[in-house]
């Protein structure tokens, strides 16, 4: 049985004889099975079988670092197919969420807001303004802990991208890479910069799971607006085959910023430290925390201290003078009485 099954079935099983009436049949290839009958006329056979397995595992940890929301979608394919039956396909969707961060960043507007995440501040006094810079699909945050009178700013504008299609000819292929999916198109001949620009722009627009919104203004020009002001997105442009090329600017980068700033009130405790927090939401990824502490000193003050030694200054001080006068007065008097002068027997003496 050896003999027969090698040369017959060449490439796709083996078969061996291990002695004492035992024999293998393997498949050539792990994967890719094959069947299996047996029969016998005045002996016994049995049969044991190992059923092979095709199992193909994706797994791994994504070590790059995403500042948009990323989309990679992927495709597996069988090959080296029996008897040139068709390849079976199978396709998939991994979604990578950016990371969220507070991260403070004096360089944003160093003119205005150059101050340190901490401050002490003297009573009555403006601190100098506080910049952070919010990372991710961030459109919100929430902000707890200010001293009174101290207040912050979320600013978040809507990025804008734009590309430029020119030199399309038949068969180009010009495509839009957006937060990692590709809207292409193939040009024919009665196509032109234009419409194949308003061909993507639709591929996006027809897209549920695109952040983005697309218009198409003329002149084989697609504009890519982010629908959440704050939340950024990625993009790129390929153009293959003869003249065609695609050119990007960025129209608007995204801003994504928090700004402290004011002056504590009144109400403020002095020499009580405001730790104060700015926290993301964590809608997909876990959320963010950063902050600092802001202090308000108490400030110089004067104080009486030896009220009892000045009071007995003031009283002696008064002892004396008084004195004085009453020297001065006896004199002048004794003088008139002297002179014979009638003030002597006043009835005041």
């Amino acid at each position: 049985i050896n003999a027969s099954i090698n040369p017959k079935i060449a490439g796709e099983v083996t078969a061996t004889d291990l002695g004492g009436g035992v024999m293998t049949i393997t498949a050539d290839s792990p994967g890719i099975p094959y069947s299996l009958s047996v029969d016998a006329t005045g002996a016994d056979i049995t049969k044991s079988n190992q059923v092979g397995t095709g199992i193909y595992i994706i797994s791994g940890q994504i070590n790059q670092a995403h500042d948009f929301e990323a989309t990679y979608n992927f495709e597996i394919t069988t090959t080296n197919n029996i008897d040139s039956c068709n390849a079976a396909t199978i396709t998939g969707t991994i979604k990578i969420d950016p990371l969220e961060s507070v991260t403070y960043d004096n360089t944003i507007n160093p003119a205005l807001f150059s101050g340190a995440a901490s401050q002490e501040l003297c009573p009555g006094t403006d601190m100098s303004g506080i910049s952070f810079r919010i990372g991710g699909a961030v459109p919100s945050v929430l902000v707890a802990g200010l001293p009174p009178g101290v207040t912050s700013t979320h600013s978040v504008t809507a990025q804008q991208d734009q590309f430029t299609i020119s030199g399309v000819a038949s068969t180009n292929i010009v495509e839009i890479i957006l937060n990692g999916v590709s809207y292409a198109r193939t040009a024919n001949n009665s196509d032109t910069n234009q419409t194949v620009a308003e061909a993507i722009s639709t591929l996006i627009n027809n897209d549920t799971s695109a952040t983005v919104s697309s218009s198409t203004p003329g002149g084989g020009v697609i504009q890519l607006l982010a629908e959440t002001p704050g939340v950024p997105f990625g993009s790129s442009g390929n153009a293959t085959g003869g003249a065609s090329a695609i050119v990007k600017a960025v129209l608007q980068p995204n801003v994504n910023n928090l700004t402290i700033e004011g002056t504590p009130d009144n109400t403020a405790i002095v020499n009580k430290p405001y730790t104060y927090t700015i926290t993301t939401p964590g809608t997909e990824c876990t959320s963010a925390v950063g902050g600092g502490t802001i202090t308000i000193l108490e400030g110089p003050k004067l104080e009486l201290t030896s009220a009892a030694q000045t009071r007995n200054i003031e009283a002696k001080a008064l002892s004396e003078a008084a004195a004085s006068w009453a020297r001065r007065s006896a004199f002048e008097l004794s003088a008139l009485c002297t002179s014979g002068n009638n003030a002597c027997n006043a009835p005041w003496r």
